[in-house]
């Protein structure tokens, strides 16, 4: 074996609690508290403004009214004046509408910055907890571990054979071969004893005319004799 160079060693003071042999604490991602005071004080600026609007819009439907009123007294300066704050109102409306918006953008910059900060220092967390893993891990340690399952396995697959052959010794092939050809050939005498044997017939019809041409020979024998 060779010498267990700790891999990582550079970032093993840098563990947070990496001191003991435990390795080092976990860390938590925790939200950056200037990020969330100025999500939340982003948040309450557009409710406040919010509630401006709806101000503005009661006082503006007042001057509406008032302008109609002034109309119909005949007043014209007066209805004019009213529709100017009108206008006034509206357009103020309006600056909160935009500022509500910029303000909600803002928002979701922050919190797009605050989740990336989180992801980054948790592959922070992964670094550090890889190289403690890595650092009481030796390249060297594996590979004679590897080297002896390997062995151990061979030695187990010997065994099995070993065990699988059974107890006695085996009896000659040839012998067995030269028995079962034996066997197979009292077998085939067997078949041949038990075979019926069949005789062939006689040709009776042949018979019987050779016989009728000797009386007929003898028949016109006697005949020529008389």
């Amino acid at each position: 074996m060779g010498n267990k160079t700790s891999k990582g060693g550079g970032d093993g003071g840098n563990n947070n609690g990496g001191g003991g042999g435990g390795g080092p604490a976990p860390r938590r991602a925790q939200p950056n508290g200037r990020v969330v005071n100025a999500i939340t004080k982003n948040k309450k600026t557009a409710v406040m403004l919010e509630k401006k609007i709806a101000l503005l819009d009661k006082r503006k439907d007042k001057q509406v009214l008032e302008a109609k009123k002034w109309l119909k007294a005949g007043n014209k300066k007066k209805a004019m004046l009213c529709l100017k704050r009108k206008k006034m109102l509206e357009k103020q409306i309006d600056q909160y509408t935009n500022t509500i918006f910029t303000l909600e953008q803002q928002g979701f910059v922050l919190e797009g910055a605050q989740t990336n900060a989180n992801v980054v220092d948790a592959m922070k967390v992964t670094k550090d907890t890889m190289a403690h893993i890595n650092k009481n891990t030796d390249v060297d340690d594996v590979t004679e571990l590897m080297d002896e399952l390997q062995e151990q396995t061979e030695n187990a697959s010997e065994l099995s054979e070993v065990l699988g052959q059974g107890m006695g010794e085996m009896d000659d092939e040839d012998e067995l071969l030269a028995e079962l050809d034996e066997l197979n050939q009292a077998d085939a005498d067997q078949i041949v004893d038990n075979m019926p044997v069949v005789l062939p017939k006689v040709p009776t019809n042949k018979i019987k005319e050779k016989k009728q041409e000797e009386e007929d020979a003898l028949n016109e024998l006697e005949a020529m004799m008389e």
